[in-house]
């Protein structure tokens, strides 16, 4: 989008000095809204991933491995124990606690920093959601609202699905962590899934 305002602006075309400012006004908030994004592991993963770039999307090769660098600390859950022990320590927090805390932990100060940094970040965005630290490992002891397998195969049929395709997911470990607590009368679910679906 800049470099097609780029492209109008550097044009002589004698366009009219409200479309100038426009494109100018334009250009800056552009700039304003994806500055550094190579730090922000959302528009870092959606610019690597986008195939419209073509690996392009970064001006300068230093730029994209400080991308590269920002989606391998997003993907904590397949750090061993020891690396994200040692990358709390360094920030100061708390190292103890099972693997799945240890990844929420790291998550959050990553979230935290970004979004006292962004400009994006807006009371009108905050939503009402449990803390983390009231998550806890989804396993047989875990009280869940009932869902039956119609349930499921109901959900499924909306997105043409069959529940054999969950199973082999979950088979294929895509599903990495599955967390899970309730707050005000609901209950609240969260996963990390594998980067590559396998299933």
């Amino acid at each position: 989008m800049v470099k097609h305002v780029n492209k109008h602006i550097n044009e002589d075309t004698g366009l009219p000095a409200q479309i100038v400012l426009l494109l100018d006004t334009l250009k800056q908030q552009c700039s304003d809204r994806f500055q550094n994004i190579e730090s922000n592991p959302l528009y870092a993963e959606a610019t690597i991933l986008d195939p419209r770039f073509k690996g392009f999307a970064f001006h300068s090769q230093e730029i994209f491995n400080i991308a590269v660098t920002t989606l391998r600390q997003w993907m904590y859950c397949t750090w061993k124990l020891k690396e994200l022990k040692d990358d709390l320590k360094k920030r100061g927090a708390k190292i103890t606690g099972k693997k799945a805390d240890l990844v929420e932990r790291s998550e959050s100060y990553v979230l935290c920093l970004y979004n006292q940094q962004s400009p994006l970040a807006s009371q009108s965005q905050a939503i009402d959601v449990p803390a983390v630290e009231l998550y806890q490992d989804v396993n047989s002891s875990t009280i869940l609202p009932k869902i039956t397998k119609k349930h499921i195969q109901s959900y499924f049929d909306r997105f043409n699905r069959n529940i054999s395709d969950a199973v082999k997911l979950y088979e294929s470990r895509y599903l990495l962590i599955l967390r899970s607590t309730t707050f005000a009368q609901e209950t609240y679910l969260k996963g990390r899934f594998s980067p590559v679906n396998k299933g």
